[in-house]
């Protein structure tokens, strides 16, 4: 019993709500350590200063850094990264903001594309977004 304390759990009927109303898409981006002040910079005005996107956003990022590794399709090859995960509650969740009965979460997606263009992210493996924001992927740019 000592060692379930220690683990943050969810009862399972929360666990059943959460997966019926609270559809959602994880993505995450490794933004190179060199980068990573400016990415910060551009997205605090994308998301505050120039722009609204925060209203794109129902629960925080979260951010962990990796040191560098020498694993040829690492996210982090060859430099440290910050990874900066968010998550896209809206689009399946809103008649507004849902894909099929409009544009998705465009605030959202103007995040992402600040990650993609301006910080030269590369995206976790694992997570959202390729089909929508990198569907002809050349791993070639990322992994000269």
């Amino acid at each position: 019993f000592a060692s379930r304390d220690s683990f943050l759990t969810m009862s399972e009927p929360l666990k059943a709500w959460h997966t019926f109303f609270n559809v959602y898409e994880q993505y995450e981006f490794a933004v190179p350590m060199s980068r990573a002040g400016d990415c910060l910079e551009s997205l605090n005005k994308v998301l505050y200063t120039e722009g609204d996107a925060r209203k794109g956003f129902r629960a925080p990022a979260l951010v962990r850094f990796i040191g560098a590794e020498d694993i040829y399709l690492s996210n982090s090859y060859g430099e440290p990264v910050m990874f900066v995960n968010i998550e896209d509650h809206i689009s399946h969740n809103t008649d507004i903001g849902n894909p099929y009965h409009g544009d998705g979460n465009p605030e959202f997606k103007r995040v992402v594309e600040t990650f993609l263009d301006t910080c030269q992210a590369r995206m976790h493996w694992g997570k959202s977004g390729w089909d929508g924001f990198q569907p002809c992927y050349d791993g070639t740019k990322d992994y000269p």
